[in-house]
């Protein structure tokens, strides 16, 4: 690491967690709504459940692998909504938003260059996720995929989703990984990442030059190689495994009362956590396209190269068995 470097770290501080605490028991905040819809790995997503992911100070919701809602806190610490305004516009108006964000307050929902919105509770934000399942969750694609796995029960030790690791070394930009599991591996409890590609991407496959995702898998290792890293991640997930049973007790005010996995639960308690020194790369295999020639040349380019598993959509992706 360098003087530069920063950390991986996640979980809410204990103000922010009871600043949720006293918005949950208020009969019309945004965030019972938020709290209503919540669905976590090991249960199906549905028509309109949300995945919550626990950052560093703040929370993101998730549908179909699209940020729908990100909660994060002002100086005294009280909640703040904020969403993409691609979910909150019109069709006509959707082409023209850019990256921009919305922030909903006491006047309403207000966004630069569009007019307000009014929040009417539980109807706004799933109107916000009818848009995420009309234009942006692709049949097929990669992270309704990686959804439709987080249905299967098996992989309810999912912790974390869009993982973005922090700057290291000489790269500036956060690579992201698309889920982090906690597996017991070999009777210990070890938090294992996981990048996601379907069978027929471009950057798993290759006829004589190594596929591209290897190399995408060797940065992962640097930086998951390193001790100080690895300590890092371990006390991060272990903080990630508590914020996410106090969010879960906060359930029981919406009436959803989520009960999370054993695994989870461990997590929270257990110190320290194992961390796996490599990424596993999860190979999805839909059956609709892409596997021509893959057992014959592109699956060996892969072998003794990476560690990887092959799985259908909603199957179990045991990840501990190739670390």
């Amino acid at each position: 690491m360098t003087t530069t470097d920063k950390l991986f770290c996640r979980g809410l501080t204990s103000k922010q967690m009871n600043a949720l605490a006293v918005a949950a028991v208020v009969s019309d905040h945004w965030w019972r709504d938020l709290l209503s819809l919540w669905k976590p790995s090991g249960v199906s997503s549905g028509e309109y459940g949300l995945r919550l992911a626990v950052r560093h100070g703040y929370l993101n919701f998730y549908r179909h692998g699209q940020s729908v809602a990100k909660v994060s806190f002002d100086g005294s610490h009280r909640p703040t909504l904020s969403v993409h305004a691609k979910y909150i516009c019109n069709d006509d108006e959707r082409g023209v938003v850019g990256q921009v964000y919305a922030r909903l307050d006491d006047r309403g929902i207000s966004c630069k260059g569009l007019t307000s919105r009014a929040y009417e509770g539980l109807a706004t934000v799933k109107a916000w996720i009818d848009v995420v399942n009309r234009h942006y969750a692709k049949v097929g694609g990669e992270k309704p995929l990686i959804d439709q796995l987080l249905d299967n029960p098996a992989n309810d030790g999912v912790i974390d989703l869009e993982m973005g690791l922090p700057a290291w070394g000489s790269r500036r930009t956060a690579p992201r990984m698309d889920v982090v599991a906690v597996e017991e591996v070999e009777g210990t409890l070890t938090v294992i990442f996981g990048e996601v590609k379907r069978i027929d991407d471009g950057r798993v496959r290759s006829s004589k030059a190594e596929p591209e995702v290897v190399n995408q898998l060797k940065k992962y290792e640097n930086y998951l190689t390193d001790p100080t890293n690895r300590d890092a991640i371990a006390n991060a997930y272990s903080q990630t495994a508590i914020s996410l049973l106090e969010l879960a007790g906060m359930t029981r005010s919406v009436g959803a009362e989520i009960t999370l996995s054993d695994t989870i639960r461990r997590a929270a308690t257990t110190v320290p956590l194992n961390v796996a020194r490599q990424a596993v790369l999860v190979i999805l295999r839909p059956g609709d396209r892409g596997e021509g020639n893959w057992e014959d040349l592109h699956r060996p380019a892969l072998n003794g190269a990476v560690k990887f598993v092959e799985v259908r959509p909603g199957e179990a992706m045991n990840l501990g068995v190739v670390v």
